[in-house]
């Protein structure tokens, strides 16, 4: 039990003669106990869900349970060894926040949310709880076909085949490149370089668009699209066909065909 007590202590000697000395001692209260309720731990979220935040109190003297004033709740963007502010310090229970997208596709695999619960007591007595809040993961697949040419992908340039992980509903932007590529002849035994300049993508899109990162389960099974360009090769027009053969793969898929290149973003 927490307050203030007196302890006394007597000291005799041989003769009886003895003095009594008191000794005051101070008893702290013992901090309320934060319990998080929602989020669960074992709930993943996707960009753009509503994530609740529920809390309770348990006072390990009894006590009433804490109003929600006594409540402080905190989401934090964990990444590695640092991290970013989602939500402020906010005084309340049952409050909710909207999951945000990742920083960037880099770190995406690297980070996740953490729900941050504070309560304190009428004596201004407090203790704090936290909760990871992990998020659904999904993969991306970029291709491009002849392999090897050039992406834009969330303000990075990558080489395809370029393999990705990001988190569900993730929103970025993305394009296919006009792009001069150089290449060995076998024929002419020497290098040569081809000009690969976008046309389209296979879903319509402009060259630069928003894309959204949906989870990997429900694209399963898609099949990549069949190409057919022309290129200019040494100098002087010569036109080619091409087919890429229908293939199954286990993410997301969509196309960018060029007079020169047909590129497929999975």
């Amino acid at each position: 039990k927490s307050g203030t007590f007196s302890a006394f202590v007597t000291v005799l000697n041989d003769e009886g003669i003895g003095d009594v000395a008191e000794v005051i001692v101070e008893v702290e209260k013992a901090p309320p106990q934060p319990l998080i309720i929602e989020p669960g731990g074992d709930s993943g979220f996707a960009v753009g869900e509503t994530i609740r935040l529920v809390g309770a109190s348990l006072d390990v003297e009894g006590g009433p349970p804490l109003p929600d004033r006594a409540f402080t709740w905190e989401v934090r963007y964990d990444h590695v060894d640092h991290y970013h502010e989602v939500m402020p310090p906010t005084v309340g229970n049952h409050l909710e926040f909207v999951a945000p997208n990742p920083l960037d596709l880099e770190t995406a695999k690297d980070s996740h949310l953490v729900a941050v619960l504070t309560v304190s007591d009428k004596s201004g007595i407090s203790m704090t709880t936290e909760r990871i809040i992990p998020p659904k993961m999904t993969e991306l697949l970029f291709v491009t076909v002849p392999t090897g040419l050039s992406l834009d992908i969330d303000g990075t340039r990558y080489t395809s085949p370029a393999t990705l992980q990001t988190w569900e509903n993730h929103r970025f932007q993305i394009a296919a490149p006009s792009q001069r590529k150089d290449f060995f002849s076998s024929d002419l035994q020497r290098m040569q370089s081809a000009t690969y300049l976008w046309e389209s993508w296979s879903d319509g899109q402009p060259q630069l668009h928003e894309y959204v990162a949906q989870s990997s389960q429900k694209k399963a099974g898609a099949n990549a699209a069949v190409a057919r360009f022309r290129t200019l090769n040494f100098g002087s027009p010569s036109e080619t066909s091409a087919s890429a053969t229908s293939q199954t793969v286990g993410s997301q898929i969509g196309s960018a065909i060029y007079i020169g290149i047909a590129a497929a973003g999975v």
